[in-house]
């Protein structure tokens, strides 16, 4: 089963936003969504490879860092895929093995001066990891101009071998013909030399063959042998034996090398394993307490860590990247806690309608609390994007609490994770349909989940552009034309503090209600006829207040029989204003499919 474009895309856009040591094999899997465990290592390795030999024969530019990252995939997935005894493809195999070759006729193609280190750290390895896990009668194709030289020298001795025992053959028969069989041995002798001058000329590209130790090996005490036998009949070709000989001396430093730098790679990643325990720890303590780099210290060496203070630094300014940290310079050294981040309230929205549009359509939600990406998340927005493809629907409107929040009333580092967790498979899971963007309004749950550190709503909207951020608890939708503007309506979402309704209650307090909008619109120094109608979440409630100008959207993924959404048509006079608005609840009439109930048709009365 093959990886679709899309899910390649999702791939490449993980490896380009994570560096070398945030790159972890199950979170890329995790990109893949639904299919995460249908595709299999070797349809990745597959993906890395050919995506690697067409970066070097097609681009005009490529991006060490990024290829970087790409070949490390590759030489990962290769132990795990050996390993596991998987079947790879030969053409695959064959692909590795010509990296490097692939690498250099980039250089040639485009002139760019060739990335020491990238060739001998990464493409070099990987070659060579290759060809020792999958050893081959054939030779490395990234090898093959300067084997093929090597067998065309050895294709020549033979010829020699046969020519010198002709001599010899004819010295025997006939005597006579010494001298042309002399002028015969030295213009073999000469080709001999020729050939010598030709090897020593490819001592260079024989030092840079460091990926192929176990293969050249191999040949070199195949070589050796034949040369002995030759070296036997002259003295001469002795300098093979010499030159080979010191080939299995670079061989080994070059061993040596390899030795060193896998330590050195061990020893990273035991470096980032104590660098993650340290940061759940300093994050932890930094929920709870200002505390300043010395007491985080003293902390970290109380839960059993050897640091010293320049690391408590450094992990520190790592997690200013990922988290909101409040600095103080009241005393002597800085002190560090985990605070909320600063809110949006109170945003706008703007729908421009093309010219001459008689209507436009939103779909309303409420109230996911979203814990998990999981089968009822992905079936409820399936039936939501399959309701809005068949109406030609294209702007979703959620109004709040559109997290539920992973334990968010602990204040602790495995909730703060598991909460950014829950955000990040939201961007990479739910289904993204070109046209259908989705308007997000915080709510009080949503609130909570800030408290970590990091705004969920703003996040949506950096990971995703069909996620956008309204702000949290109220914004204004305004409607406009190519010519003038039409309207608005607004959405909401109160906190309890603001609106404290007994949701076990058929009916919604009217006088709550109406103190709570009375609230936000003095707030804004607005009347509450600037507004088209009022639209809540929050209530988890289905309700229409027809005359008090303002409707309640019930919750559209938890709930027994009340979860649905809207559909809300908008309808326009000449290009003026709006006309009026036609409310149709929607319920499922299936696990994956909204249908409308009824109409309502409102149309606004100026209190």
């Amino acid at each position: 089963m093959a990886l679709t474009g899309f899910e390649k895309m999702n791939i490449m856009k993980y490896l380009k936003e994570h560096a070398m040591g945030d790159i972890y094999y199950g979170n890329m899997r995790d990109t893949l969504g639904r299919r995460r465990d249908k595709v299999t290592d070797v349809e990745f390795l597959d993906y890395f490879v050919e995506y690697l030999a067409s970066e070097f024969r097609k681009s005009d530019k490529i991006y060490i860092t990024h290829l970087t990252k790409v070949v490390s995939c590759v030489d990962a997935i290769l132990d795990w895929v050996y390993e596991g005894k998987q079947d790879v493809s030969e053409e695959t195999i064959d692909k590795i093995r010509s990296l490097k070759d692939f690498y250099e006729e980039y250089l040639e193609r485009t002139g760019v001066n060739r990335d020491d280190e990238f060739y001998e750290t990464m493409i070099l390895p990987v070659v060579e990891k290759v060809n020792k896990l999958y050893p081959s009668e054939e030779v490395n194709e990234s090898l093959s101009k300067y084997i093929g030289k090597i067998a065309a020298l050895n294709i020549t001795i033979g010829k020699l071998e046969k020519e010198l025992a002709e001599a010899l053959r004819l010295q025997d028969v006939a005597k006579s013909d010494n001298e042309k069989k002399d002028r015969r041995i030295d213009s073999l002798m000469d080709d001999v030399r020729t050939l010598e001058k030709n090897v020593r000329g490819k001592e260079q590209e024989i030092l840079e063959l460091s990926g192929t130790i176990s293969e050249l090996r191999g040949r070199v005490e195949e070589l050796s042998a034949e040369l002995s036998q030759v070296t036997e009949d002259n003295g001469e070709l002795s300098e093979f034996k010499v030159k080979y000989e010191e080939l299995v001396g670079e061989v080994s430093r070059l061993q040596n090398v390899i030795a060193e730098d896998i330590k050195a790679r061990t020893a990273e990643t035991e470096l980032q394993i104590k660098h993650s325990t340290m940061e759940a720890l300093m994050y932890q303590k930094m929920l709870f307490d200002r505390i300043d780099v010395d007491g985080l210290l003293r902390y970290l060496k109380e839960n059993g860590m050897k640091t010293d203070r320049r690391e408590v630094v450094e992990v520190l300014n790592g997690m200013k990247k990922v988290v909101t940290l409040d600095s103080s310079v009241f005393s002597t050294q800085p002190g560090y806690k985990v605070i909320q981040p600063t809110l949006k309230e109170d945003g706008t929205f703007t729908i421009n309608v093309p010219y001459g549009c008689k209507h436009y359509d939103v779909v309303l939600t409420a109230d996911m609390h979203i814990k998990d990406v999981d089968g009822k998340v992905l079936r409820s927005y399936d039936a939501l994007i399959d309701y809005c493809t068949k109406n030609n629907i294209h702007l979703v409107l959620s109004l709040g609490d559109f997290f539920h929040g992973v334990g968010s009333y602990q204040l602790d580092y495995e909730n703060a994770v598991g909460n950014r967790n829950v955000i990040e498979k939201t961007i990479s899971d739910i289904p993204a349909v070109d046209g259908i963007y989705y308007g997000i309004l915080g709510g009080n749950h949503d609130k909570n989940i800030s408290r970590y550190g990091f705004d969920p709503i703003k996040m949506l909207s950096e990971g995703r552009e069909d996620f956008l951020d309204l702000g949290y608890t109220h914004s204004t939708v305004m409607i406009n034309s190519p010519t003038s503007y039409l309207g608005c309506f607004d959405i909401h979402h109160p906190n309890d503090f603001d609106f404290p309704v007994d949701l076990d209650d058929d009916g919604i307090d009217l006088e709550y209600m109406n103190g709570y909008l009375n609230d936000i619109y003095a707030r804004q120094g607005r009347d509450r006829n600037d507004s088209y109608i009022d639209i809540l979440g929050h209530t988890h409630h289905s309700q229409f207040n027809y005359p008090g100008g303002y409707c309640y959207i019930p919750e559209f993924i938890d709930g027994a029989n009340k979860r649905g959404a809207c559909h809300l048509r908008i309808y326009f006079d000449e290009d003026t204003d709006i006309k009026y608005m036609v409310f149709m609840p929607l319920s499922y009439s299936t696990a994956t499919r909204l249908s409308k109930n009824n109409e309502i048709v409102y149309q606004k009365v100026k209190k």
